[in-house]
């Protein structure tokens, strides 16, 4: 009988890259809540529109501190505004701007590339945990689909082997075939006891 592949699980925000003042992917969803207060003016006047317009970081920030004190309150009205701004979105779209968008944007206090932001010891001890016979895995509260565009190249780690939260998807047909997009409604939250669960 052949031996059992060994396995390792890693976070991602805070474990294999930066998430300081915020976690990535909200940099990436502040920007588009911004270019949704253009088309709609309105929404600026909302949370979570209006603390992505004026980059009030000490808002964001505690939605997640309440989060893991027990209130979810600010964390809830914060995924609203998550789940809109990619509603509609096909899923190959979404990967072409979270992609372009980890290709180009400069982390705001550290002034370099996203993909420059990964703890080189952590890619190191990946690399020698992989170069051992175990199989590298990411299990992330950030989305699923936000990573897997640049997994292998930042962590070689697969993208069928990140798992992450994410939205439910729709079909809808088409002339051309039909087309998967992000829905505004969560399909789960990888994260405090999701993650056994989704390992």
């Amino acid at each position: 009988m052949p031996e059992a592949e060994r396995v390792a699980v890693f976070d991602n925000d805070g474990t294999l890259w930066c998430e300081r003042p915020l976690p990535v992917q909200l940099d990436f969803v502040l920007r588009r809540l911004v270019e949704m207060i253009a088309a709609d003016p309105a929404l600026g006047d909302r949370e979570p529109w209006r603390a992505a317009r004026e980059r009030d970081t000490a808002w964001l920030a505690g939605a997640f501190t309440d989060h893991y004190a027990g209130d979810d309150r600010k964390l809830e009205v914060m995924a609203k505004g998550v789940l809109a701004a990619h509603a509609g979105v096909s899923v190959e779209d979404f990967e072409q701007l979270a992609e372009q968008f980890l290709r180009t944007a400069t982390h705001p206090t550290l002034g370099r590339p996203y993909l420059q932001c990964a703890y080189r010891p952590m890619v190191e001890l990946l690399d020698h945990l992989a170069a051992n016979g175990f199989a590298n895995y990411i299990v992330s509260g950030g989305g699923r689909d936000f990573m897997r565009p640049i997994s292998d190249e930042l962590y070689r780690v697969p993208r069928e082997r990140v798992i992450g939260s994410t939205t439910t998807l729709a079909y809808a047909a088409g002339p051309n075939g039909g087309t998967i997009t992000h829905t505004p409604v969560p399909d789960y939250l990888d994260d405090g006891p999701q993650k056994p669960i989704r390992i």
